[in-house]
């Protein structure tokens, strides 16, 4: 009877002291938002969904914490609170759906297509409508410049447009105007081909001349004069050979952004609300 006694006193002690420690932690989370301290509120706010028994209570802490995270543009922490509320509080789907596309449009600003893709899957599966799920996976492909599926997506959605064939039109013109930059870089090893791959015809010529003028001087030095002579010119002519492969790269992510904007109102125009 004694220990029944002493183990239902240990029990009530333990309820009680917990009661007051979350009572206690309430208190400083009240007072770290009155103090705007962003470090000491996020503390005790993991301490808080720690201790506490209340699944309601958990699953409120935890969506703070995913708001504190997103404001903060502390991205990881907050992908961590999404995976916690799928694990723990999967049937909060409304919750699941606000904190995946909150981050979807995140990731999609800093351009980001990958994680921005997964976290519009995640929407879908927690209420995002077919529509919208085709039409912004359509949006990211356009953005990353992947115009091959983008055609590929008019068909999957139950889209309806003001001219098809003039938007199929604009997305061919895009992918043949398409220039890859890795190629683009490759073909600059003899000067100028990267360029003129890249449409620069300005640079092409520039970068011709001025490459084969620097190897005729360096030539002409070595032979005429000293080898040693040459050494300044070759360095030269070096930095601009690498130069003029950089440029090459650069100038093609330029093209294809500038003709992605330039067709940009004319693709998206297409689209009709439903």
């Amino acid at each position: 009877m004694k220990k029944l006694f002493f183990l239902l006193s240990i029990i009530f002690l333990s309820c009680k002291l917990s009661s007051q420690s979350i009572g206690y932690l309430e208190s400083q989370v009240k007072t770290s938002v009155v103090n705007r301290d962003t470090t000491a509120l996020i503390s005790n706010l993991k301490k808080l969904q720690f201790y506490s028994s209340s699944v309601n209570q958990k699953r409120k802490t935890n969506q703070d914490l995913f708001n504190i995270y997103l404001q903060t543009n502390q991205i990881k922490e907050a992908k961590y609170r999404l995976d916690y509320h799928q694990r723990y509080f999967s049937a909060d789907s409304v919750a699941i759906y606000n904190q995946s596309y909150s981050l979807f449009k995140l990731f999609y600003k800093k351009n980001y297509w990958n994680y921005a893709y997964r976290m519009l899957q995640i929407a879908k599966d927690n209420g995002l409508s077919q529509n919208d799920y085709d039409f912004l996976t359509f949006a990211i492909n356009y953005e990353n410049f992947n115009y091959s599926a983008c055609e590929k997506g008019l068909t999957s959605g139950h889209f309806r447009f003001k001219d098809l064939k003039g938007l199929k039109r604009s997305l061919k013109k895009l992918k043949r105007r398409k220039r890859n930059p890795k190629v683009a870089a490759t073909l600059s090893i003899i000067p100028g081909m990267g360029q003129l791959y890249s449409g620069d015809i300005k640079n092409t010529l520039n970068s011709m001349a001025l490459n084969g003028v620097l190897v005729y001087s360096s030539y002409w030095l070595a032979t005429n004069t000293h080898p040693i002579a040459a050494v300044p010119v070759v360095l030269i002519g070096s930095r601009y050979y690498a130069g003029g492969i950089s440029n090459s790269r650069k100038y093609a992510d330029k093209r294809n952004v500038k003709n992605r904007e330039r067709f940009r109102a004319s693709v998206f125009s297409q689209f009709i609300t439903q």
